[in-house]
């Protein structure tokens, strides 16, 4: 079936869900070979190197979830659900407090509001060290992220939800 026949077939009805499905993938691809250039090439040799390349794929990351996200919204007409305790929620987790929001991030009601430092010397290609400030309690603690771990599990997962919906994709469009 070609891409006229499918917009034809599927979509004709529903272009806000053509536009959302070939965009959607083709954030999968870019975010996918983003990250693969990543784990083949490393995370740079100095320090402005490593900032930009440990920014960039976390940001790459976040746009795979939602493109994968959003495949699996139109191909199974339900939102994707992960478990708080996922890797994927904890990938999500981790950027917004070491790339996504250190200046203000919010912590338990304990906590307040954080600011979070991440140790320059500490950034690699397997983890880094964050220092967390808390505004209530005044405590800073320390906080190292096996980073390659989280990133192992949260692939299998992503493999996961792809799979399932090349499953739905297969038995609708067959």
């Amino acid at each position: 079936m070609n891409e006229h026949d499918l917009y034809e077939k599927y979509f004709k009805s529903f272009p806000n869900d053509w536009n959302l499905l070939t965009v959607a993938m083709d954030t999968l691809g870019d975010s996918t070979s983003a990250l693969t250039h990543f784990e083949r090439t490393g995370i740079g040799s100095d320090i402005q190197e490593k900032y930009l390349l440990f920014y960039g794929m976390f940001q790459a990351i976040v746009l795979q979830q939602d493109a994968i996200s959003n495949l699996y919204r139109i191909f199974h007409r339900y939102d994707l659900m992960n478990s708080p305790k996922s890797a994927w929620q904890e990938i999500r987790k981790l950027r917004n407090m070491a790339t996504g929001h250190p200046l203000d991030k919010s912590g338990s009601t304990l906590e307040g509001k954080l600011r979070i430092f991440v140790a320059q010397n500490s950034i690699s290609i397997t983890g880094f060290m964050m220092i967390v400030c808390e505004k209530k309690t005044a405590k800073t603690r320390i906080q190292h992220v096996d980073f390659k771990t989280v990133c192992d599990k949260y692939k299998v997962e992503a493999l996961g939800h792809l799979s399932k919906i090349e499953q739905v994709q297969k038995s609708d469009w067959s």
